[in-house]
Order: structure tokens, then sequence, then C-alpha cells
């Protein structure tokens, strides 16, 4: 039995007893999108705004947990983008992470498109970016 409320190392030995090691890989190299295939955002700040708002049939939050996600997942890509590398393991590093910030905000971003049209909203989804329709 576990009493509330944990501690962080409590919380990681707990999830460490229910979940084996290895049982949750990082994502691979071949299943992110190389650099130089990462699209540009599809939205900027202004959309995500007015989508936060505009998308309000459904009776949960979820387009503003997506906006909200949209939001850092950019925000983080743009900073390992942009980040001091200290050698070149750093660099591959922050390439890494840049990848993985890219690859998921292009999927919540299609997940984002899909709910607006699940509420009836077209979008345009070209931005001129590079973009294709979800």
């Amino acid at each position: 039995m576990v009493r509330a409320p944990l501690d962080t190392d409590e919380l990681e030995r707990l999830c460490r007893d229910v979940i084996p090691s290895g049982a949750i890989p990082a994502p691979s190299a071949s299943s992110l999108l190389p650099l130089e295939a990462v699209p540009g955002s599809r939205f900027d700040e202004q959309s995500l705004t007015r989508l936060a708002w505009a998308l309000t049939t459904l009776s949960c939050e979820c387009p503003h947990h997506l906006v909200d996600l949209l939001r850092s997942l950019g925000t983080f890509e743009r900073y390992s983008a942009e980040c001091a590398n200290g050698s070149p393991a750093d660099a591959l590093l922050h390439q890494y992470l840049q990848r993985v910030a890219a690859s998921a905000r292009v999927l919540f971003e299609d997940a984002l498109v899909r709910v607006a049209r699940a509420e009836g909203h077209a979008l345009p989804l070209d931005t001129g970016k590079g973009r294709s329709e979800a």
C-alpha cells in the first residue's frame, strides 16, 4: 500500500518497481525526422491563441492542452537548436533533443488539426512553410 503525498524519490522507486527496465525505449534516431526534413511550425502564436478560444464545442480541455503542449514544444525545440555546446558530443545531444521536440511538435500539430476538424473548423493547413495537409 502507498500513501500520499509522495516525494519524487518514492514515486520514482514505485515506477521502477512497476515498469521493467528497458520497457519504455527512447525514440530511436530512425523514428525521428531528420533535421533537414523538419517542417516549420504550422501555427504561429496568434493562430494558437485563436484556436484555443475557437475550439470550444468539445466538453473537455483537450484543445487548450494541445495548444499549451505546442507552445512548450516549440520553445524547447528552439532552445535546443540554440543551446551552447561545449563539445561535439554536446552538439549531437542537442541535435537529438531538437529532433525529438520537432517530431513531437509535428505530431501534436496534426492532432490539433484533427481536433479542429472534429469541431467543424476548416484550417489553412499550409502556412507557406512547406507543410502539407495532415
